[in-house]
């Protein structure tokens, strides 16, 4: 295994936790990138599509703790399309 994917590993543990620890009643996790998406999601959610980030559409549950909502939006360096998708989730989450 390459460092790289030994350091994701750990990374998406420590998320996992963390949201374990914080997330609460109504909150959500909010991934920014791809591999954040595909780490986190639980078994059953959706592959990673940009169309579907684009759109607010990347919902799902994140893996290990299905309390847990978990949304992907398009990368920060797309700035117009994440923020759209970004206010998009925050109608619905509150």
């Amino acid at each position: 295994m390459t460092a790289f994917r030994l350091i994701e590993k750990e990374e998406t543990e420590r998320i996992i936790k963390c949201a374990r620890k914080f997330v609460q009643n109504e909150g959500a996790v909010i991934t920014f990138q791809k591999n954040a998406w595909e780490n986190l999601r639980s078994e059953n959610d959706p592959v990673y599509a940009i169309d579907n980030a684009r759109t607010g559409k990347l919902i799902g549950r994140v893996k290990g703790n299905t309390d847990i909502q978990l949304y992907g939006v398009p990368p920060t360096r797309l700035v117009g399309p994440c923020c759209d998708a970004l206010m998009q989730i925050g109608d619905v989450i509150g």
